[in-house]
């Protein structure tokens, strides 16, 4: 078994320091193989927030994975912001914004939906789609393919509508044909996961998508608890994965994240 976690939106800046410790113990007890962080590492992409994000992210028990968030973009800085926007991304956390890992059992693949000419929404560019449906043609080994982005390709509820992704469409019908087995997005602090030929019953692979909440911020919605997601890969293509929750210290226990209900199965 091959684990993965995926943590999103931590949003240094607005972290919750009860949340962020149970969550140093609860990676330790999970021993993942690789962390994945999908997107908003930053709050306001304010060097104190890259500097304190970092540290954190160097003490974790895995190699860690990420890619940008809109919050890791400068806000209010217009200069920074247009000429330079991932300057400090690129200097304190990963010079790749579209980094791309292959470990013993998946090929994780980085897409920047972010644009410094949007403050929320994201967009998949015509060439973005392309490089991920030729790099899943490529897997000739058969490992599982997880696609990263920030902001979502499918979305539950009517509100967050205006939120998904721009060509959403076009890249899920090209990396289902293409082998991709999972997309894995944040934004909009709401996890879950989602098989896509509900949607889309056409689709030629079952590709899920697979929804971070935020993982350490207090800024939650819809009373939603922070959370992060665990991927357990087996062999033959088979994933199991479960969001874990977090849950603040009582008369039993100390904080912790524990295992919610919601987990699903998939096997190609």
């Amino acid at each position: 078994m091959h684990r993965i976690i995926q943590l999103s939106d931590l949003h240094f800046g607005t972290v919750n320091a009860h949340v962020l410790n149970a969550l140093v113990h609860t990676l330790r007890q999970l021993s993942p193989s690789l962390c994945i962080v999908s997107g908003d590492i930053t709050q306001r992409a304010r060097r104190s927030e890259f500097l304190a994000a970092n540290a954190w992210l160097k003490t974790l028990p895995a190699p860690v994975l990420c890619i940008p968030g809109n919050h890791d973009i400068p806000l209010f800085a217009l200069w920074t912001r247009f000429l330079h926007p991932y300057g400090r991304y690129r200097r304190y956390l990963h010079k790749e914004v579209e980094p791309l890992l292959e470990t013993d059992r998946a090929i994780v693949i980085g897409v920047n939906t972010t644009t410094p000419f949007r403050h929320k929404r994201g967009i998949v560019s015509d060439a973005q789609i392309r490089r991920v449906e030729q790099l899943a043609l490529d897997n000739a080994a058969g490992k599982g393919v997880i696609v990263v982005a920030h902001h979502p390709f499918h979305v539950l509820d009517e509100a967050d509508e205006d939120q998904l992704v721009e060509n959403h469409e076009a890249a899920i019908r090209a990396w289902s044909a293409a082998g991709v087995d999972l997309i894995l997005g944040g934004h909009i602090h709401v996890p879950y996961v989602y098989p896509l030929t509900r949607r889309y019953p056409d689709l030629p692979n079952p590709t899920l998508v697979v929804q971070g909440g935020t993982t350490t911020s207090y800024r939650v919605r819809r009373h939603i608890p922070n959370s992060l997601n665990v991927l357990d890969l087996y062999p033959e293509k088979k994933i199991h994965i479960t969001t874990w929750t977090y849950q603040s210290k009582d008369s039993g226990h100390a904080d912790r994240f524990t295992c919610a209900e919601k987990d699903m199965w998939k096997t190609v």
